[in-house]
């Protein structure tokens, strides 16, 4: 086989392989469920185990909690676990470093994603477990 044919049975593999991925990824992206902190925090059973994708509010004292919350929820919210490694932990580590640690002086909010946890009668009951994040805006709280 001389090396134009090579060339292109290398190129038409490559291809197929990039074709394979990218289906996969795009199933991969279909597993996950458009949601809301309120509609989790209404029926926390239904998310169980799903990887969810919502936009929310990050909130923390910079030691102890952190929590997503939704302004249109009183009463709703959800822990957040950052323990592993995930897309944006970089820029989410230096957001709620600067200035003040937490949230005290500024308000984060983004795109979160993860697999949801439900665990009734512990503490805290509703985790999320956060793979990626995207869309991060932080911006100082003026002090009245």
């Amino acid at each position: 086989m001389n090396f134009k044919a090579r060339t292109i049975i290398a190129v038409i593999c490559i291809l197929s392989l990039i074709h394979s991925a990218l289906a996969q990824t795009r199933v991969q992206a279909g597993h996950v469920v458009e949601t809301t902190v309120c509609a989790i925090s209404r029926t926390p059973d239904h998310f169980n185990g799903k990887i969810v994708r919502l936009a929310a509010r990050l909130e923390s004292d910079g030691m102890d909690w952190t929590v997503l919350t939704d302004k249109d929820c009183k009463y709703g919210g959800m822990a957040i676990d950052m323990s592993g490694k995930f897309s944006g932990s970089d820029d989410l580590a230096n957001a709620l470093s600067s200035k003040s640690p937490g949230t005290i002086d500024k308000t984060i909010t983004g795109v979160f994603i993860g697999r949801f946890e439900w665990r009734p009668n512990q503490v805290p009951a509703r985790i999320l477990h956060l793979k990626e994040l995207h869309e991060l805006k932080v911006m100082d709280t003026v002090a009245h």
